[in-house]
């Protein structure tokens, strides 16, 4: 049995069995980069078609679809955010693997009409504690499984997606996705899980790399509520605000934008936008670092709540 093409995901390649790595410059000038792909067919035995099912917690709402963890919970405590989907034919999940983002701590594959969990992908290098800050890289590399057998799972069947997370410290524009391989077939009622191939990749310190720290943000304090964002730039970098008070981003320009928090008491994020206004009550006070995510080099922010 053979796993077909990587499945697609825009911005983003893919690995061996189709999920997720994303490539991002966040330098001030632009960067060219190549891929290569190998590929490499059998031939001469034969092959059992396969096809991929994409399970994300956001159910792909939006462009950008991501959650926030806003962290501030005691120590070990978690936050977990599921989505449900509902089988459309019968068959057997031959193979399967999760994508996590930074403080992401597993991916688990719940049947909620057969009441099991016969799968579930922990970040096995990388960590679920994000270094650098940007972006929150890690946990780089997820456990995988495959099955000759395959588990089954009949039409009709509620597969439940949770993307568990730990919740002590804020994580920004997380994700929770999985992309299993279905080969159809006739099941009948809910089979046992059969033994299942786990591949952990290789275990240990990610590859260094080096990548740019936002900036401090710069200018004078500001106690406005409101600002605009556009052009590459914030309308002010710095604000001071009392304890509940609401600030309002007015989003304007030709370019996408977002407002994302980075550090501070509590985690939240704007979605991507060209035009229209976001608004957030602070309810916490401390200091939170902003930046846009699509350009964290170049646009920053800081809001300190008294």
């Amino acid at each position: 049995m053979r796993l077909p093409a990587g499945h697609g995901y825009p911005n983003r390649a893919t690995d061996r069995w189709g999920l997720l790595y994303m490539l991002m410059n966040h330098k001030p000038q632009r960067l060219n980069g190549f891929i290569r792909y190998t590929v490499r067919y059998v031939t001469g035995e034969p092959l059992t078609p396969v096809k991929p099912l994409w399970l994300d917690v956001r159910n792909c709402t939006g462009p950008d679809p991501v959650f926030d963890v806003p962290g501030g919970g005691k120590a070990f405590s978690t936050m977990t955010k599921t989505a449900d989907f509902v089988l459309p034919e019968s068959g057997r999940l031959v193979a399967g693997g999760g994508h996590l983002h930074g403080g992401g701590l597993r991916l688990e594959l719940r049947n909620e009409t057969c009441g099991t969990t016969p799968f579930q992908s922990f970040p096995s290098w990388g960590g679920p504690l994000p270094k650098p800050i940007l972006h929150e890289p890690g946990p780089t590399k997820m456990s995988q499984f495959t099955s000759s057998e395959g588990i089954p799972v009949a039409k009709g069947d509620r597969l439940r997606l949770a993307a568990v997370y730990e919740n002590s410290r804020l994580h920004t524009r997380a994700m929770g996705i999985m992309l299993l391989y279905l080969a159809p077939g006739e099941v009948n009622g809910c089979g046992a899980t059969p033994q299942l191939e786990i591949d952990l990749g290789s275990p240990g310190a990610p590859p260094f790399f080096s990548m740019p720290l936002p900036r401090a943000p710069k200018g004078p304090v500001e106690k406005s509520r409101s600002t605009w964002v556009g052009d590459f730039r914030y309308g002010a970098e710095r604000f001071e605000l009392r304890r509940g008070s609401t600030f309002t981003w007015r989003f304007l320009g030709a370019f996408q934008h977002d407002v994302t928090v980075i550090a501070g008491p509590v985690g939240f994020s704007a979605p991507w936008t060209l035009s229209g206004t976001f608004s957030h009550r602070f309810t916490r006070a401390g200091t939170y670092r902003l930046f846009c995510s699509l350009h964290p080099a170049r646009m920053v922010q800081q809001i300190t709540v008294r």
